[in-house]
């Protein structure tokens, strides 16, 4: 039986794209698409909207009203739509893959407290490569500890909304952990007038806005007289888009907990 697929943030990029490419592989089935109560495409066919001609599956106001029809959420919206889907997928015990990023500190607080009763993979970037980067940052960071200089440069496409990306902080995260530092207390976000020398505990994180950039994250480690740079570039958004869609395979077999892609790859 193919899994049954619902896409919270349907009209989205990112819900247009998963749509596309889980009704062209058999083992998914797309349930329904989900967009707030108001959106003007509500009660229209999600195949028509995306151009997909075989693709029946309604798009509708309120994920009650499909959550039967599903078997997994796939949730890319604002963070406020997306807090109030996991908690429609709470009341129903309903897996939940969280691709959304920008959650302020009270939010991602109540997103851990409700995933104790459901499963739920939360990633600011479900690609396989982006993944493989955070691996390799966390194992350098621990490797060369404060021996040398970390920054992390991400560029986007002019039209995204939260600055730094959600995967900046992703790969500052992990690296501050690695490194026994907290990226609250250490992060410098871009750098103006006179800042006298850099000291040894800061990670800089600085982001590019331009063009129709898919999405580019570097993380440079740089010492004396040498440096390292690991660079990934994402080329278009099926990458992502096929990452949730193999999170959703993999939560709907897990207990209730918030997990990562990290977990889903088995690169923890």
């Amino acid at each position: 039986m193919p899994l049954r697929i619902g896409i919270f943030g349907a009209c989205g990029r990112m819900g247009r794209r998963i749509a596309e490419i889980a009704n062209a592989d058999k083992e998914f089935q797309v349930a329904a698409g989900i967009e707030y109560p108001g959106h003007p495409a509500v009660g229209q066919s999600l195949g028509k909207l995306c151009s997909i001609p075989d693709l029946e599956a309604p798009l509708v106001g309120s994920l009650h009203k499909v959550i039967n029809d599903t078997d997994c959420i796939i949730a890319f919206a604002t963070p406020e739509a997306t807090l109030d889907c996991m908690r429609d997928a709470h009341a129903d015990r309903k897996p939940l893959v969280i691709g959304t990023t920008g959650f302020n500190p009270d939010q991602l607080e109540e997103i851990k407290r409700l995933s104790q009763h459901v499963p739920c993979l939360m990633s600011a970037n479900m690609s396989i490569g982006i993944n493989v980067l955070l691996a390799l940052s966390k194992q350098l960071a621990k490797l060369i500890g404060d021996s040398f200089d970390i920054e992390i440069v991400e560029a986007h496409h002019n039209q995204k909304k939260d600055a730094p990306s959600g995967t900046a902080f992703m790969l500052g995260e992990a690296i501050a952990e690695a490194t026994n530092r907290t990226l609250s207390a250490n992060a410098v976000y871009g750098r103006q007038g006179i800042i006298g020398p850099r000291p040894k505990v800061e990670i800089g994180i600085h982001a590019i806005r331009g063009g129709d950039i898919v999405g580019d994250h570097t993380v440079i480690f740089a010492g004396q007289g040498e440096r390292i740079e690991l660079t990934h570039r994402a080329h278009s958004r099926d990458n992502f888009a096929r990452g949730a869609l193999l999170a959703a395979q993999f939560i709907i077999r897990q207990p209730a907990g918030l997990y990562t892609m990290q977990d889903a790859l088995k690169l923890t």
